[in-house]
């Protein structure tokens, strides 16, 4: 009865607290008087003389009245508890945590994220960047920026990129200075990923730059960034930018907090309990995963063993997992070491840790060895050392797998390399592991499984395990050379492979060297055909090269029935001239060979020359304009002819001087531009204000055809050395810019430099060149001009741009822009780019106008002033001077004379006219002397008759004569000449028809008479 009493009254009191919460009775007498069991401790807030009090207080609403313990002063606010231990209210010191529990004592510690913990805020905002622009995403477009932003996935917090800004916040209030640990994953560098810590005063904390932006992380691995806070309100920001610039481009890799940790926080009142599949003894400061194959329950001090008979569990289990039927997945075989006899057989193993059952109905058991069969051929360039293993030939030796390693003959050098198209085991170099984001998630010790024509991914893991094969390759033995102002080829990894999913696996080909952190070079998605991939190495470096294959994204749902015998397989994988590994063959050498560290290689052919033939071992040069484009160069084939408007002398790279002739004979003249120009493209903003912009180097033609234009990082989280610095240098190249908040431009962040344009491919005035073309707007704008057009190519491959990228740069003339004018990219692309991976630019200036010629100038002359006269050339519109001289006229200064031109010619007239009649009396005047003298000879020769002459034949000498006198003397002496012909008379004259003329001889005889 008494006991009916009891739970009457205690109904009762349930009832009247139901109502007094309802709002029904609300009378502090309906409620029962307080015992001490319902008291608790609280502190006040912290005085001004760095003290508070402990005070005793109720749960609300469940008692009024009572004895509570008095106040107890605590006169030190700042008091706080090591790792391991708790503050116990009641006793006022750090107690131990007991068994099953954990504490950090003074710190904090976020690791499970079921859901977003308390404390922390996610805000998500939209902001116009090339991500928006390229994905067509408007401003008013009402983008769901939730998809975008921070969500909890069990084992971590992520986000990825995108058209917003997600940021992620949490604030805390240290009572000593303390530390920030968080543990991150970063592994795509198209998203920006920023941190920031401010005080209660919005001031970021000194040395923020040494965290402000965490460092890339290579792929499946994380990373701890630690970061020291002073005591007082600490708020922390994490933030990420999608920087996105492909509308082809896949999702980006989301950026992983996995566990925060905070020290230098107030004490813990608590300890707290260990979550499933963890536990601990008494002081702990951490939890223990409970091993394989046991288990157990939140809060635990030990972990319970699973029946070993029936039952598994990886590593941190909660619960047991029942063991399923054996089947063919559960096993794999592998090759015995060769015999004496080269006879080997196949070996069945179960694969490790063994977690299926062959003792049910339904399972498979594990078949029994094969009987003796022939070893397989080893692989090109090995051998079977010792007769049961395959190893590689030594130094200067070579074979084709199937026949024992031999000597290379004289003149000839081993083409080293590694080529595994057999696989009875892993080669040497390669080994294979397992990665996943969760505890346990790699069960199994073997990953990629040897299966003899092939090698293929294994069973046994979670769905979400990354299952890697790598191979190290510790160098080339080429040099590092450029071809035409791009790197040669040295050496090419290529691999044949396949994949059989039922779901979206992902197949990826990463490479890590040691300048330069992994990266992914190629992927693949769902199921795929049996297919080939080659990809050439530049740098002469370290190399590790991954392929990784992961049945289900993480984040993705599928059946694990469906998915769990999805497989990767690859046929073959062929490294080209590494200096280690064996030799399939060796090279003839043209010109000799040299010692190359311990191993011998040939010595090529001259720069800019190919072998002709590997019979005649004759190199030969590139002809002119033509460059070489392999690295190891046979036959005439291997040269290559420049691009328009380029030249080449020596067969090795293509230039120009910018100096550019067109067909028709216009000369234009871009030397005179300044070798590298700056472009900074628009503003972008974020929601709140944050400026980020692209700043643009151009060298249009570089320095004797090579590139200047160079970009550098003042952020190195791209490289695995922090104290390394990443600067590229192209003809084009591109920087993200993020100005600093305080207006100090020496703090602005320069990151994310590329090359958009290595390599100057021709110059045209077509608007189309190869597979690039110039934009559609500066080609309709040209109004008949002739621009002239500058392609440039960055052959680099990334995840956006599969092809590469390439660059346009449109010269026109305009005589209003002096010196070196202006550079706008399009007006429907204001970055450059509307693709992110073809950019264009027009660059208007005068000097890009057509140098003038002789027939473009008026000629305006000047008076003759002391024997010089100024001739004036006025050049034309839409020309220059030679010399891109901004004068619109130059002067030119010639000789002359005072005396008119109409003067001269008259004294010119005058003096031929003169000449011409001394010519004639000359003429005349030896005419006259023949004819006398003829006359003469007729008088001399006469008749015996007086005053009687002979009749002249001829008044002329005949052609064949000769004047047998030089001088004739006559004897009238006081007449010349013309007086003598005066005296002859021809004609009719009847009164004297002749007069005697005396010669000397004659006159001296009729004298003597």
């Amino acid at each position: 009865m008494k006991n009916h009493l009891k739970i009457g009254r205690k109904f009762l009191h349930l009832a009247v607290w139901l109502m007094c919460l309802a709002g029904e009775l609300c009378t502090a007498d309906e409620l029962p008087t307080c015992l001490p069991k319902d008291y608790h401790y609280e502190f006040t807030e912290c005085d001004s003389s760095g003290g508070r009090w402990r005070v005793s207080v109720p749960k609300p609403l469940t008692c009024v009245g009572g004895a509570p313990n008095p106040p107890t002063r605590v006169n030190d606010c700042r008091i706080s508890c090591d790792a391991g231990t708790y503050f116990n209210r009641t006793t006022l010191e750090c107690l131990s945590c007991p068994p099953g529990t954990y504490s950090l004592g003074g710190g904090i510690k976020f690791d499970s994220w079921e859901h977003l913990p308390l404390g922390f805020h996610v805000s998500v905002e939209s902001f116009e960047s090339n991500f928006r622009l390229l994905h067509n995403f408007a401003a008013d477009s009402g983008v769901n920026c939730s998809e975008y932003g921070w969500k909890p996935k069990k084992s971590f917090i992520s986000s990825h990129g995108g058209p917003c800004a997600a940021t992620l916040s949490y604030s805390v209030e240290l009572v000593k200075p303390g530390v920030l640990s968080y543990y991150y994953q970063y592994t795509d560098p198209s998203i920006l990923f920023n941190f920031e810590a401010q005080n209660d005063q919005c001031q970021s904390i000194e040395d923020v730059e040494k965290y402000k932006w965490p460092r890339l992380t290579e792929e499946a691995k994380w990373r701890t960034s630690t970061v020291q806070l002073k005591a007082g309100l600490n708020v922390l920001y994490w933030k990420t930018m999608g920087m996105g610039f492909s509308d082809k481009m896949k999702k980006s890799k989301p950026i992983r907090i996995k566990k925060i940790e905070i020290s230098g926080v107030a004490y813990t009142s608590e300890c707290t309990p260990c979550a499933p599949g963890y536990y601990s003894s008494s002081g702990s400061k951490l939890c223990t995963p409970c091993p394989e194959n046991t288990y157990s329950d939140a809060g635990s001090s030990d972990c319970t063993p699973c029946d070993a008979m029936t039952q598994y569990s990886p590593k941190g289990s909660a619960k047991c997992l029942e063991r399923p039927p054996c089947t063919k997945q559960d096993y794999y075989e592998i090759h015995a070491p060769c015999d004496e006899m080269k006879l080997t057989q196949l070996i069945y193993k179960w694969v490790e840790p063994k977690i299926c059952r062959d003792d049910v109905p339904g399972s498979v058991s594990l078949p029994t060895s094969s009987d003796r069969i022939p070893c397989p051929p080893c692989n090109p360039g090995m051998e079977y050392s010792n007769q049961s293993m395959c190893a590689f030939c030594e130094k200067d030796h070579y074979s084709d797998g199937s026949e024992p390693c031999r000597k290379c003959p004289p003149s000839t050098a081993p083409n080293y390399g590694l080529f595994f198209k057999w696989w009875p085991e892993i080669p040497p170099g390669m080994y294979s592991r397992c990665m996943t984001l969760e505890e346990g998630g790699c069960m199994s010790n073997v990953v990629w499984q040897p299966s003899g024509d092939h090698i293929r991914t294994t069973s046994g893991q979670s769905l979400d395990a990354y299952l890697i094969l790598s191979l190290d390759v510790p160098g080339f033995r080429t040099k590092e050379r450029l071809i035409n102002g791009q790197s040669a080829e040295i050496g090419t990894v290529s691999f044949t492979f396949e994949l059989q999913c039922s779901q979206t696996c992902v197949f990826a080909f990463m490479m890590s060297s040691n300048r330069k952190t992994i990266t992914e070079i190629q992927s693949w998605t769902g199921r795929t055909p049996k297919q080939h991939f080659s990809y050439d190495i530049t740098v002469d470096d370290g190399y590790t090269f991954n392929w990784v294959f992961q049945k289900l994204g993480i984040g993705e749902n599928a059946s694990s029935e469906a998915i769990q015998n999805d497989m990767a397989k690859i046929y073959d994988i062929t490294v080209l001239n590494t200096i280690s590994g064996g030799a399939s063959e060796c090279e003839p050498c043209p010109q000799g060979t040299e010692a190359q560290g311990v191993l011998y290689r040939c010595i090529p052919c001259p720069p800019g020359h190919y072998l002709k033939d590997s019979e005649s071992l004759e190199c030969l040069p590139c002809p002119y304009n033509t460059y070489l484009w392999k690295a190891m160069p046979q036959g005439s084939e291997s040269c290559r002819s420049c691009g328009p408007g380029l030249r080449s002398e020596d067969g090795q790279r293509c230039y120009s001087d910018c100096r550019v002739y067109l067909i028709d004979g216009t000369f234009f003249d871009l030397s005179t531009l300044a070798p590298y120009m700056e472009v900074k493209g628009s503003p972008l903003f974020t929601a709140s204000g944050t400026q980020y912009f692209h700043v643009f180097n151009i060298s249009l033609c570089g320095q004797n055809g090579r590139s200047t234009a160079m970009c550098r990082n003042n952020v190195t989280y791209h490289s695995l050395d922090p104290q390394t610095e990443e600067m590229v240098s192209s003809f084009v190249c591109r920087a993200t810019i993020v100005p600093s908040q305080n207006g100090d431009g020496h703090e602005s962040l320069v990151t994310q430099s590329v090359s958009i344009g290595d390599t100057l491919v021709g110059i045209t005035t077509k608007h189309k060149l190869g597979d690039i073309e110039v934009v559609d707007e500066f080609v309709k704008s040209s109004e008949g001009q002739s621009d002239i057009h500058f392609f440039y190519t960055s052959p680099e491959k990334t995840q956006a741009c599969s092809e590469g990228r390439s660059t346009t740069i449109t010269l026109r003339c305009d005589s209003s822009e002096e010196g070196n004018g202006v550079i706008t990219p399009p007006s429907s692309c204001s970055d450059g780019t509307c693709d992110g991976c073809n950019f264009h630019f027009l660059w208007k200036t005068r000097l890009a106008c057509r140098v003038c010629t002789e027939s473009d100038y008026q000629i305006v002359r000047g008076e003759c002033v002391q024997g010089k006269q100024t001739l004036h050339y006025i050049s034309p519109q839409g020309c220059i001077l030679p010399d891109g001289s901004s004068e619109a006229a130059f002067r030119r200064t010639v000789p002359c004379t005072v005396i008119p031109k109409q003067i001269q010619l008259l004294i010119g007239a005058g003096v031929g006219i003169g000449i011409l009649l001394l010519v004639m009396v000359v003429y005349f005047w030896k005419k006259n002397r023949k004819l006398e003298f003829k006359y003469m000879k007729l008088v001399q020769s006469s008749s015996s008759k007086d005053c009687e002459l002979p009749a002249a034949e001829s008044c002329a000498i005949d052609e064949d004569e000769e004047e047998h006198f030089d001088s004739v003397a006559f004897s009238d002496k006081k007449k010349g000449i013309l007086g003598k012909f005066r005296t002859i008379r021809v004609g009719n004259n009847k009164e004297k028809q002749y007069r005697t003329v005396y010669l000397e001889e004659d006159q001296i005889e009729h004298e003597t008479e």
